[in-house]
């Protein structure tokens, strides 16, 4: 008898869970009813969801409490584009009725559970259509099979913004009669997807219709190795570049040989480019990359041939070789420097990789001399360069005060000298009673000071470069 009586027990718990949550359907009916009912009852421009489409003044997501219950109400307000007087883009007002769908969960025994009631609520009148257009985003699968239904989509910028709508069934959200304007629209993902492109802009005017797709893929993941002819990783200075047919493009720098992308929609990826110092760039190879899962891509690269170069540096005036000076070579395909210093000959040597390169010499009291120079493969490449001297300039100050030593302001002083140089100052501009001449090619000066309308008491000065030559005027 105890056996058969305990047989009997999980029937019992079964029976007392099921009527349990038959009740709390029951409870949850009657609030997705009140609430429905309390929505007809508003005006027909409040109908809609906060920052929704139709925009209006209900609440998303709210509680209530009942029979010591916590139930949660999720309310969706849409546009229905009534088929009987046709659809976009034949009907050029698809705002015919609201449809309102309540949708009530519960949690039992750790299990969700949910109830949804829907209805479609009609205005009086047809609204005139205000001036504007329509906005239709299409979301699409690519190389997949994922629920395009209820999906969020935001209009995050432009006039009627923000705003945000859910996907139907086929992945469609039309967002009505909206203002005239320049919008940016986004996708919300659902987990362990991906969106293509992150964002749009459409620009709307007066009865346009216009549509913008976006594509949904799983997420997948790539590695990339790139190996030389012996197919060791390259573990150098490297880059690889990929792009997809939508128009993807992925790119990272790694000095391992290895590359590993995340998140990489699926499809047939190629590479635009793979590069690493001392190797011979190449493109063109591909990898299809399978929904859910890791690609692997492995790239070949042959090694750059060598060359030579030999450098001479010349001062430009003096034709006399100039030692230490700094050597930069940048190779342009991989970006890696080299540098150096000519020898006590003004000479510099070095075997590179061949290529082009951009050549920086510098040194210390010369301008700077750059130029693109071409290191042929399997030879020397023989280079002259002549730096010019940076000019040294200097300057004369000029004072002017009394007998007892006081200083002297708003007093002219003129200077003339080599190439035609004329410059008139007053003093007090630079320091009490002074004033600064500055900048002046070294040579011979004429200093003069303004009397009334003449220009008197000269002095003739020799201006060295690198140097201040010092004039005083006391009367």
């Amino acid at each position: 008898v105890l056996l058969i009586a305990i047989s009997f027990v999980p029937l019992l718990v079964f029976g007392a869970n099921a009527i349990q949550n038959n009740n709390l359907k029951s409870i949850s009916r009657e609030i997705a009813s009140e609430e429905i009912e309390r929505i007809k009852s508003l005006p027909y421009d409040d109908i809609g969801i906060i920052n929704g489409n139709p925009p209006g003044i209900l609440q998303a997501s709210k509680n209530v409490q009942r029979n010591n219950r916590s139930f949660q109400i999720e309310t969706r307000v849409k546009w229905y584009d009534d088929p009987s007087d046709g659809l976009l883009p034949e009907d050029n007002d698809p705002r015919d009725l609201k449809k309102v769908t309540v949708t009530v969960f519960w949690t039992l025994f750790g299990k969700n559970n949910h109830l949804s009631l829907t209805t479609k609520i009609a205005r009086e009148s047809k609204e005139p259509l205000p001036p504007g257009g329509h906005i239709v985003v299409q979301l699409k699968n690519y190389q997949s099979n994922l629920d395009l239904n209820d999906i969020k989509v935001n209009l995050v910028s432009g006039p009627s913004a923000p705003r945000y709508d859910y996907t139907d069934e086929k992945g469609d959200v039309v967002f009505a009669a909206v203002e005239n304007g320049t919008y940016l629209v986004t996708v919300d993902p659902p987990i362990n997807t991906l969106c293509y492109p992150q964002s749009k802009e459409v620009t709307i005017e007066l009865g346009d219709i216009k549509y913008i797709e976006f594509y949904l893929a799983p997420k997948s993941a790539l590695n990339a190795r790139l190996l030389d002819p012996f197919r060791n990783l390259i573990t150098k200075r490297s880059q690889i570049t990929l792009s997809h047919p939508l128009g993807i493009q992925i790119s990272a720098s790694e000095n391992t040989g290895e590359f590993h992308f995340e998140d990489v929609f699926p499809g047939i990826w190629t590479v635009t480019e793979a590069k690493a110092a001392s190797y011979v760039s190449t493109s063109g190879a591909t990898v299809e990359v399978i929904p859910y899962e890791t690609a692997t891509l492995e790239i070949v690269l042959s090694p750059r041939p060598s060359a030579n170069i030999h450098l001479t540096v010349y001062d430009l005036l003096t034709r006399e070789p100039v030692p230490a000076a700094s050597i930069t070579l940048t190779d342009k395909e991989t970006s890696e420097v080299t540098t150096g210093e000519t020898n006590e000959h003004g000479i510099y040597e070095k075997s590179l990789n061949a290529g082009i390169y951009l050549l920086l010499v510098q040194k210390e009291e010369y301008n700077n001399y750059s130029d693109e120079v071409e290191l042929s493969p399997n030879k020397n490449t023989f280079i002259e360069v002549f730096l010019t001297q940076t000019p040294k300039f200097g300057a004369i100050r000029v004072r002017t005060e009394r007998t007892n030593g006081a200083p002297r302001n708003n007093v002219s002083i003129r200077v003339t000298g080599p190439v035609g140089y004329e410059r008139i100052q007053v003093t007090g501009d630079y320091a009490p009673g002074e004033t600064l001449f500055q900048g002046l090619t070294p040579g011979t000066y004429h200093v003069y000071r303004r009397s009334g309308i003449w220009w008197i008491d000269e002095r003739i000065v020799d201006v060295y470069g690198g140097e201040t030559e010092y004039v005083l005027y006391r009367y």
